[in-house]
């Protein structure tokens, strides 16, 4: 099977809803040739890599499958970036294709490219352009520019080789990682993969073409992406408009009955937040699989649960691929709303090893979180040494996670491996702390770190108030002290109007490095 394939599934059905157009597989299909035609006639070889810079939008599947085609290797790129982003990404891909919307919510795209440095300019073959190409053409007069959906192939006429050309084993797609503390690696997953992900995706959590799935992520994240792909080998409905507003997709989910939608908490919360909603707003909704990225959410599951909604958590990463593992409905509750599950691919193991000696541990001990997956990525691209490292020798990737597992296939992620505490000679998970003081009256959010100051690591707990509270820190400490071991009661806190975070295609992610760095700044400050 190819990607294009997955379009035969749907008959007369919708494919892509975006909130203001339907898009069907004819269509697609059209879209898909058109664009076949215009790169084969530009000289566009296996290999190539594009980068594929475009908002939700039914288009971006075309050009994905027009690329799988060809063996062109999309590059995922998202459409918040800017120059910097972008021209560090093109330059160190060696992207030669570029797609991009110029016209997408008024943002100046052609501009931002404008700003990119010659060199890595003049490595471009050609533009994709989706809406409006005049200013991308006026701008740059010497790159070939093909608008997208200015379809005029009614069927594939590309020539024999170039449809021969298709290798599913080859790779197909480029994830970048978020690159919170170093340059962003590019994650490489081969074709044959991804679509097994997808038929993974699809079975576990039981969509068909009576499913409707409502994305409310970019396609370019690896959730984003990965849902869209059990959509289409089940041939379910995708809905997904360029932008997330709540209003707009409580509107579209009872409109077209969605059945599916992966989230983060932060817009479940505030689906569920909307004023004059029924006691039940979301009755076609039966998978709800949820992610927790946001702080200040802890009543979650009680609001869903009083909505008719049951959350599931779920476990994902670039490397191998989202969700590779989601909780079950039959789970008892206080499994169910974990981050973690089951393990997707069928053929999927995973296991905690000892910190110290790497050694597996027995279900339920805490421990780092190996993965064996056979949908895992092809690799580091242009970086064999990471590449090894990331992986054990029996073919466990090793996530830098930390949790504990159930079962053979079953586990329970706790937090990122980098986040733990060692206090006073103890391993301490800071979300404990975190969700302690988040129910001291007055505390909007918090975030908790690890300070080294003078070979000691320093407990600091930094702060957001809610408006007109007159919490002050000693009261936090108090607390602390009164209902937890005094290693683990912060030494130090701090009050902020906000957490530094870094983009990335499913949520903004807190830079806790940033938040060390502003500690020892502080901590140094103060007088002794």
């Amino acid at each position: 099977m190819r990607f294009i394939d997955t379009l035969d599934r749907f008959a007369d059905r919708p494919v892509f809803i975006d909130g203001q157009s339907v898009t069907f597989a004819h269509q697609l299909k059209a879209e898909i040739a058109h664009i076949k035609q215009q790169l084969c006639a530009l000289g566009a070889k296996p290999g190539d890599v594009l980068g594929l810079w475009l908002p939700n939008h039914a288009s971006w599947l075309s050009v994905f499958m027009a690329c799988t085609e060809l063996d062109i290797i999309v590059l995922t790129l998202n459409t918040r970036f800017k120059h910097t982003e972008l021209e560090s990404l093109l330059q160190r891909s060696n992207c030669r294709w570029l797609a991009f919307s110029p016209d997408f919510m008024g943002i100046p795209f052609s501009d931002i490219i404008s700003k990119i440095d010659t060199g890595t300019l003049k490595q471009l073959k050609g533009f994709l352009t989706l809406g409006d190409a005049s200013t991308a053409k006026a701008q740059f007069p010497d790159i070939p520019c093909i608008s997208i959906d200015s379809v005029e192939a009614k069927k594939d006429t590309t020539s024999p080789s170039a449809q021969q050309a298709e290798t599913l084993t080859a790779p197909g797609l480029i994830y970048t990682t978020s690159g919170t503390t170093s340059l962003p690696k590019f994650v490489v997953h081969a074709k044959d993969r991804l679509l097994q992900h997808g038929l993974n995706v699809q079975h576990f959590f039981s969509m068909n073409a009576d499913s409707a799935l409502y994305l409310t992520v970019p396609l370019c994240g690896a959730f984003g992406f990965s849902a869209v792909l059990g959509a289409l080998v089940a041939g379910a409905t995708i809905i997904a408009p360029p932008v997330y507003d709540a209003e707009q997709a409580a509107k579209l989910i009872r409109e077209h009955q969605a059945t599916h939608t992966f989230a983060n908490n932060e817009v479940i919360a505030q689906l569920l937040a909307l004023p004059g909603q029924a006691k039940q707003p979301f009755p076609s909704l039966k998978w709800l699989g949820y992610a927790s990225f946001a702080p200040s959410l802890g009543d979650l599951p009680q609001k869903a649960k009083k909505a008719g909604l049951q959350l599931l958590g779920l476990y994902g990463s670039s490397e191998l691929n989202a969700p590779c593992a989601g909780q079950r409905p039959e789970f008892e509750e206080t499994v169910r709303l974990q981050a973690g599950g089951q393990i997707t691919d069928p053929k999927g193991k995973v296991r905690a090893v000892c910190f110290d000696t790497g050694k597996p541990l027995p279900h339920g001990e805490i421990g780092e979180l190996e993965i064996y997956s056979t949908v895992a990525m092809l690799g580091y691209m242009n970086n064999h040494e990471e590449t090894q490292k990331a992986f054990t020798a029996d073919g466990y990737f090793k996530t830098g996670d930390v949790g504990y597992t159930l079962a053979d296939n079953h586990f329970v992620f706790s937090g990122r491996k980098g986040n733990l505490i060692r206090l006073s000679g103890f391993l301490v998970n800071p979300e404990e702390i975190e969700e302690f003081i988040q129910q001291i009256e007055g505390v909007k959010a918090v975030q908790v770190v690890g300070v080294p100051i003078n070979d000691k690591t320093v407990c600091t707990a930094f702060v957001i108030r809610q408006p007109q509270s007159q919490l002050d820190a000693e009261q936090i400490k108090q607390r602390c002290r009164a209902a937890m071991a005094s290693y683990k009661a912060p030494q130090h806190v701090f009050f902020v109007d906000s957490f530094p975070v870094v983009q990335s295609a499913n949520s903004n992610k807190i830079q806790t490095h940033k938040l060390v760095e502003q500690a020892q700044s502080l901590i140094g400050n103060l007088p002794s």
